[in-house]
C-alpha cells in the first residue's frame, strides 16, 4: 500500500507550492534585498490566490481562524508596504509559518475538491 502525496502531481497547486518552498528555503543565504522583495510577492500572489479561491467557495472564510491568519499572511507579505522586522531569524520563522499556511490552503482545498467526486 503506497501512500498517496498531499498534493498531487496532476494539480497546478503543486508548483505554486514548490516555487513558494523554493523561495522560502532560499531565504536563509544572505542575497539582496531585491530577492526578499521577490519573495514577498511570490508569497502575497500565492496566499492572496488561495484566499479568493477558498472566500469563492466560502464567503465566511475571512471570518475563520484560518482566513483570519491568512489575511495576516497578506498584511505581513504586503509587497507595496513592507513591514520591517528587522532580525532574518523572525522572517524565517515567519517564512515557514507562511509556508505552512500555504500547504495547509492547497490541501484544504484539495480535500473539497475530492470530496466532491
Amino acid at each position: 500500500m503506497s501512500a498517496e502525496p498531499v498534493i498531487p502531481v496532476t494539480t497546478p497547486h503543486r508548483w505554486v507550492f514548490i516555487a513558494c518552498l523554493v523561495v522560502v528555503g532560499l531565504s536563509v543565504l544572505p542575497l539582496p534585498y531585491v530577492y526578499y522583495a521577490v519573495l514577498r510577492i511570490i508569497i502575497f500572489g500565492s496566499l492572496l490566490w488561495l484566499t479568493l479561491r477558498e472566500y469563492a467557495k466560502n464567503r465566511r472564510f475571512l471570518f475563520s481562524g484560518v482566513g483570519v491568519f491568512t489575511l495576516l499572511g497578506l498584511i505581513l507579505y504586503n509587497p507595496l508596504l513592507p513591514v520591517h522586522l528587522g532580525s532574518k531569524i523572525v522572517w524565517f520563522a515567519l517564512n515557514l509559518a507562511g509556508l505552512y499556511l500555504i500547504r495547509h490552503l492547497m490541501t484544504r482545498d484539495l480535500a473539497t475538491e475530492n470530496s466532491d467526486l
